[in-house]
């Protein structure tokens, strides 16, 4: 934060500042030597910080109010920032076609063809009998990971 702002008083302390320090984060926030900026990500995580700071400030009498919830920190996409891209359906077939004696093709072409996420194509193909008139499928289960991290001691 120094010398950005960690020299102001915190009672001068505005939105627009923040918001000024968030733009310069995003386009030279690094201290690795390289230079750039920070993620977007990153810097929510720095706005979380000093929201929690001032929070504190505020709830002990510091300062009037919490400007960091007045500010406008940058926004995260959803998946990493990466935008989705989408296969024709002639790259598909290709794709399926090369694929055809994985062990994994099945749950590949019942996504393909289905929309069904990952947890209910496992769960799908994994089933030993249906109760279902022909030509229909119904599923009525999916699986999930429960890896958990360790919490530290």
């Amino acid at each position: 934060m120094n010398p950005r702002i960690g020299m102001m008083r915190l009672q001068k302390l505005q939105p627009e500042d923040l918001d000024t320090f968030y733009a310069q984060l995003l386009t030279d926030g690094k201290r690795n030597g390289a230079g750039g900026g920070l993620a977007p990500k990153s810097v929510r995580i720095i706005h979380g910080i000093l929201r929690k700071a001032l929070a504190d400030a505020h709830r002990k009498g510091n300062v009037t109010r919490t400007v960091a919830d007045l500010s406008d920190p940058p926004k995260v996409r959803v998946g990493g920032g990466k935008a989705m891209t989408e296969w024709a359906a002639e790259e598909l077939r290709e794709f399926l076609a090369s694929i055809e004696h994985h062990d994994l093709y099945a749950a590949f072409y019942l996504a393909a063809n289905t929309g069904m996420r990952p947890g209910r194509c496992s769960a799908s193909l994994g089933a030993t009998s249906t109760s279902t008139p022909a030509g229909s499928w119904s599923v009525s289960r999916s699986c999930r990971s429960t890896t958990r991290r360790a919490s530290p001691t």
